[in-house]
């Protein structure tokens, strides 16, 4: 359930309405913690070229330029029969 707010984005200032947004990637890290959630505005968090989604992007590739080795890595491994785990998280629905 996407939990959906009213208030002052905290990225723009503007009265808004607010989405729940992970501080720590839900995809990556699975935490759904209180502690790991902020609310912002759609246009801050997932819209355009200067969108908080955009930036995480930016500096994820800056890191996965420092290692190219984990793709021939992978590829390898792919070669080899390796395949990825496929595991399905599902989120704890709040009543």
């Amino acid at each position: 359930m996407v939990k959906i707010i009213y208030g002052i984005c905290p990225i723009c200032g503007k009265r808004k309405r607010l989405s729940r947004h992970h501080i720590l990637k839900w995809v990556v890290f699975h935490n759904d913690d209180i502690d790991n959630h902020f609310y912002l505005c759609e246009r801050c968090h997932n819209q355009g070229k200067n969108s908080l989604e955009e930036l995480i992007r930016e500096r994820e590739n800056d890191l996965l330029r420092q290692h190219p080795e984990l793709y021939k890595k992978a590829l390898d491994d792919y070669i080899n029969g390796v395949r990825a785990e496929v595991k399905i998280y599902a989120r704890k629905r709040k009543r």
